[in-house]
């Protein structure tokens, strides 16, 4: 099996949908940035690691809960989107991120969410971190290697 190269400028998009419980306000989009030695078209390839790079401010609404603040992360990538560890060096930065299914993302809340009634403003008390998910969207989809 084999999969496609991320490299720098490809979009990391967070499945909106995903995030159980929540609305995220806004674009859910972002560029993320490789560091790996090798390039394709003079983008740098991305390695592990460079989804911590892919970090994005938004907005949620909760409930009656409106205009909180959150982060939007990569928590994990699946097997699928990391190279094959067998296959000899291709950059020596480290192993190769893939466009894979789907990678394991996470909302965590920075400002919470309130409402005003008439006893008063309240703030959410949900959850901080919130489950749910993402995909890449390669942009050199002429170059593939193997899978893990």
């Amino acid at each position: 099996m084999s999969g496609n190269v991320i490299v720098s400028g490809d979009d990391v998009v967070y499945n909106k949908a995903s995030f159980s419980g929540i609305t995220l306000i806004g674009e859910t989009n972002i560029s993320i940035s490789g560091k790996g030695h090798a390039s394709i078209n003079n983008k740098q390839v991305c390695v592990l690691g460079d989804e911590a790079s892919a970090i994005l401010d938004v907005g949620y609404n909760r409930g009656l809960f409106l205009a909180g603040q959150g982060t939007l992360s990569i928590k994990k990538l699946k097997d699928d989107q990391q190279a094959s560890e067998d296959m000899p060096d291709v950059d020596s930065a480290g192993i190769l991120i893939l466009a894979g299914q789907e990678f394991e993302a996470e909302f965590t809340i920075t400002t919470p969410g309130t409402y005003i009634d008439s006893t008063g403003k309240h703030e959410d008390e949900g959850a901080e971190k919130i489950s749910g998910s993402g995909t890449f969207t390669p942009t050199e989809t002429w170059v593939t290697v193997a899978v893990s």
